[in-house]
């Protein structure tokens, strides 16, 4: 399992940024470090580094689940490792157009004013 939680270190940080996995493990304490290392291991060091989808696709993938769930709060961290994997800011637009079809336009508005500041702050739009 050791090899797993590796690659799924590996991978987060190619994602996600090297400061922002560091920083989620620094943070993290008795209760919440088990489920840090979790994620890592079964998530990153298993369905990330999976053959079958590149990296981009997994990241339009995952943006448009946490679309649709209305998953507010992972959707700026996972705009960023869409961005690093590559997925264009017109890429980011088409997304929230056709998520809008499938998880409704007030699901895709709130996204998109959460994607458009994540934009903002990294430089990608101005």
């Amino acid at each position: 399992m050791k090899e797993k939680f590796e690659a799924g270190l590996k991978k987060r940080k190619q994602v996600l940024g090297e400061d922002y996995v560091n920083e989620s493990f620094k943070n993290a304490n008795s209760f919440s470090q088990p489920f840090q290392e979790f994620l890592t291991e079964t998530y990153w060091g298993g369905v990330w580094t999976r053959e079958g989808l590149d990296d981009k696709t997994k990241s339009i993938v995952t943006l448009s689940i946490l679309i649709a769930l209305g998953a507010e709060h992972e959707i700026p961290i996972h705009t960023i490792g869409a961005l690093n994997n590559g997925v264009a800011p017109d890429e980011l637009m088409a997304i929230l157009i056709h998520s809008s079809a499938y998880a409704g336009a007030p699901a895709a508005l709130s996204a998109q004013k959460i994607i458009r500041k994540t934009l903002e702050d990294s430089g990608n739009i101005s």
